[in-house]
């Protein structure tokens, strides 16, 4: 289950979710902003402490993408490298409000 959780974290997470909100809405949408807001209301499954927490990443990570002159390459690792942190604590049982 914690291999699934990485592959998938890193698969459809990191790169799934860079590739569509840095890659893709950054250049039709209102920038940092109004990404970080649809970022964080696509995780309202994740109940108001995570929409906020995911609005906040959208705009970390936006903010590196611009930061890195546009390359992809850098939020798609820190969002991977966040997610699987979140999945190692999760299967630890760890993660703070479980």
């Amino acid at each position: 289950m914690l291999i699934l959780g990485v592959v998938l974290a890193w698969g459809l997470a990191a790169f799934g979710e860079e590739s569509v909100y840095r890659g893709y809405l950054t250049h039709r949408l209102a920038g940092i902003f109004g990404e970080s807001l649809l970022f964080g209301f696509a995780h309202f499954k994740q109940g108001p402490t995570g929409v906020m927490e995911n609005i906040i990443d959208g705009a970390v990570l936006a903010a590196l993408y611009f930061a890195t002159n546009r390359n992809l390459l850098a939020p798609i690792i820190a969002h991977g490298v966040e997610d699987t942190i979140d999945v190692l604590l999760i299967y630890l049982g760890r993660y703070p409000g479980f």
